[in-house]
């Protein structure tokens, strides 16, 4: 086999096996999985308090942000995300307010 042909053979299949690797991972969102959705909503609760003032509601594939109208401030607007944060490629979930 030519070397030309040999080279192109192996970075084809290295290409290919990079790629394959990278997006063959299929990831549950917070709309796949209700119980993901529970905690995430039961953990900004918590902070939030239960009878809040809702302005929007975002949940998008791996946080949901929601702004609420200040308890103690009603001209000012918090928002609260809670989500998934990578460090070092390692995910965990935080949540992250005011």
């Amino acid at each position: 086999m030519p070397f030309r042909l040999r080279r192109f053979l192996t970075i084809s299949l290295a290409a290919l096996c990079s790629l394959c690797l990278y997006c063959g991972t299929a990831r549950a969102t917070y709309l796949d999985d209700p119980d993901a959705l529970g905690l995430a909503v039961s953990v900004l609760r918590s902070k939030v308090g239960e009878h809040a003032r809702v302005f929007r509601v975002e949940i998008e594939r791996e946080a949901i942000t929601i702004e609420i109208q200040d308890p103690g401030n009603r001209s000012h607007i918090d928002s609260w995300r809670y989500g998934v944060v990578r460090f070092l490629r390692i995910p965990t979930n935080r949540l992250s307010g005011p």
